[in-house]
């Protein structure tokens, strides 16, 4: 009798999701086991051999390259509309507030429902959030208050799009390449940025910002097909037997009762509020300090980028590392130290590479965060749980603010060494008094 193998079995590769040649990903085909001399090159792309994790990379790279260009539409729109800079940090600003309270709606809904359908309805909201601004932009009728508004949504969509997506990965990965998988998503948020950010710099100055603020909506359409072709499993249906409400306090309960999940949650505040502002100072760093322009100021931000992909192509090429917990506190660690140096060694090739560092140190901490959160919590809470990293990401601004502060009541280089010097002393305390964390895999 002949056997009938489904479409999606008889073909590894279905269009358009062929991988790249040889020469970029040697051995493609084989066991991630083999040897050879590009045995470190095969494994470092070991999860995009998996069909179904290749289509979500590749929605990954051209929602987010779309996302890099908006944002820096939006802060040259913002800009040239009313010559104010403070209104560029507000419109930044609003779009985190969404981040304090939706992303726990964000994770019950996660659990609840289909996880691919909740982020394809992301995908379409980004692209309807982008037309009516693009709109507003061509026919001349943009005022700012638009642009905050848009702003807003954009937060609140995000809300929603981050838990759908973070909940799905980890079940389209064995949980030994989990960290491998949740690397290479990263490389794709910072590899692609490396190519649009000065894209969208060249569409604003030859075309026009409607251009780039459209570009946002066609890589979210383009993701969509990818997404279209995903088979994923279906979402647990435990949560779907309670009310809203229970599923809220089972997240938050959970979240509380773990010991070393509670313990990671609260500590990964303190890189948000202390080390990852240094971005919003380099500005001031540049101008300040180092009496440079905007060239300086590019090429800091490009070695922050280039320190990103490094440390993530590092971690991709670790496989199944046991030790996360331990590497997690070194890149907290290594980012105060960096930071501190930073501040006390003005000195223009030296910040380069410093600011590297913290562009390491900060991929190399974001990345185990998301890998040990979601290879110790069970799917069927995973939405309600890292929703809660989600509320982290509010408190950068607010870092942004106290730095701020400090730089203008004394100045950048003390208010840098400040946060380097408190970051550090954290990573050693908790490091020391939170060995559950410090234990695990």
């Amino acid at each position: 009798m002949t056997v009938q193998i489904p479409w999606r079995q008889r073909y590894a590769y279905p269009p358009f999701t062929k991988p790249l040649p040889w020469v970029i990903m040697p051995h493609m085909h084989q066991p991630s086991n083999r040897g050879g001399p590009f045995f470190w090159l095969t494994r470092t792309f070991d999860s995009v051999r998996l069909r179904n994790y290749r289509l979500l990379w590749l929605g990954s790279l051209t929602e987010h390259g779309g996302e890099w260009m908006e944002r820096i539409g939006i802060g040259w729109l913002v800009y040239e509309l009313t010559g104010k800079a403070v209104m560029v940090g507000i419109v930044e600003f609003v779009r985190y507030i969404p981040f304090f309270i939706l992303p726990v709606v964000g994770g019950v809904i996660a659990d609840r429902a289909d996880r691919k359908k909740l982020l394809a309805a992301t995908f379409i909201a980004f692209i309807a959030n982008a037309t009516w601004l693009v709109m507003l932009v061509r026919t001349g009728r943009l005022e700012a208050w638009h642009i905050i508004v848009y702003s807003f949504l954009a937060g609140s969509i995000v809300s929603f799009n981050h838990p759908a997506r973070n909940t799905l990965l980890p079940n389209l990965v064995p949980k030994e390449k989990l960290l491998n998988a949740i690397s290479l998503d990263s490389a794709s948020v910072a590899g692609v940025r490396v190519i649009t950010a000065p894209l969208a710099g060249w569409l604003i100055a030859h075309v026009g910002v409607a251009w780039v603020l459209g570009l946002r909506g066609a890589g979210c359409v383009i993701a969509l097909f990818w997404l279209w072709q995903l088979v994923a499993p279906a979402t647990p249906g435990k949560a779907r037997t309670e009310s809203f409400w229970r599923n809220t306090m089972e997240g938050f309960r959970y979240t509380y009762e773990s010991k070393p999940i509670f313990q990671l949650t609260i500590l990964s505040l303190v890189p948000m509020m202390l080390i990852q502002p240094y971005l919003a100072m380099l500005p001031v760093f540049t101008k300040d300090i180092l009496k440079g322009g905007p060239e300086m100021l590019g090429y800091l931000n490009g070695a922050s980028g280039a320190g990103s992909l490094v440390a993530l192509f590092f971690l991709a090429s670790l496989g199944d590392y046991k030790h996360k917990g331990k590497l997690f506190f070194a890149s907290f660690g290594v980012g105060g130290i960096a930071l501190t140096a930073l501040a006390l060694l003005p000195w223009a090739p030296l910040s380069l590479f410093l600011v590297g560092v913290l562009g390491l140190g900060s991929s190399v901490f974001t990345a185990l965060r998301t890998a040990l959160l979601q290879g110790n919590v069970p799917d069927a809470v995973r939405g309600r749980v890292l929703s809660l990293r989600e509320i982290n990401q509010g408190f950068q601004p607010l870092g942004n603010l106290m730095g701020g502060a400090i730089a203008d009541s004394w100045n950048a280089m003390l208010a840098l060494a400040a946060m380097g010097i408190a970051g550090l002393v954290s990573a050693g305390a908790t490091f020391a008094r939170l060995p559950a964390v410090r234990r695990m895999e």
